[in-house]
């Protein structure tokens, strides 16, 4: 006859307040895409559009500039536009395609020329960091007394 013996253990189950190996790689993991200077796209300047104004008349045909300057004193090509018969002039922002983002805060100034053949530049500037704003909508009046200019960002 065939005699059967249950035999029981009593099992403790080993606990630990460390985390587990695969928990300590997720945090790290978590923790390290944020701080990582991954592929990204940047831009140097903003859209900047408007109006120019010379002696409250809209500057119809002002050649129209916008040239930048940058804390990593990468060379950026100048743009060049025309404002139309209401003044109106539109420049587009320029980006860039990074492998690697540089750690630190890179520090622009672009500034946008206003001026004919027969006029010496009226130019307005503003800076910003990586790029400023996306985009910038300018009112711009050119004053006469040492061809000033005033521009009303909006």
């Amino acid at each position: 006859m065939l005699t059967y013996h249950i035999i029981t253990h009593n099992c403790t189950t080993l606990r630990s307040d460390r985390p587990s190996m695969s928990q300590t790689f997720l945090a790290v993991l978590v923790f390290v895409v944020g701080c990582i200077p991954y592929p990204h796209q940047q831009h140097r300047h903003p859209q900047i559009e408007g109006i120019v104004r010379r002696g409250g008349a809209p500057w119809a045909n002002a050649t129209v500039t916008l040239s930048v300057e940058s804390s990593d004193n990468k060379s950026i090509p100048p743009q060049k536009t025309q404002t139309d018969s209401n003044g109106a002039f539109q420049l587009l922002p320029r980006k860039e395609w990074k492998l690697l983002m540089t750690l630190g805060d890179r520090r622009d100034v672009w500034r946008v020329c206003f001026f004919d053949d027969a006029a010496s530049p009226a130019c307005w500037e503003d800076r910003g960091f990586w790029g400023g704003p996306t985009n910038q909508t300018l009112l711009c009046e050119i004053g006469t007394p040492g061809f000033q200019v005033d521009c009303q960002v909006k």
